[in-house]
């Protein structure tokens, strides 16, 4: 009985993790079609106006680009 519970425990486990990865997935992806071309656009201003070892703040980039 308690091999089959674990079994099932473990399935839904997986199951939620696949789940996860496949919306961290769809949305690298919707990041990727969008946000590449801005962060393109924005990463090397951003470079020049911050030296690089400062904390790094996606916020901050923004802050450069908009």
């Amino acid at each position: 009985c308690k091999i089959i519970y674990l079994y099932v425990f473990y399935a839904v486990i997986i199951s939620e993790l696949i789940g996860k990865f496949v919306i961290i997935i769809n949305y690298l992806s919707v990041f990727c079609k969008y946000l590449m071309p801005l962060l393109l656009i924005c990463l090397p201003k951003f470079l020049n106006n911050v030296s690089f070892p400062s904390s790094f703040n996606p916020n901050f980039t923004l802050h450069f680009c908009i």
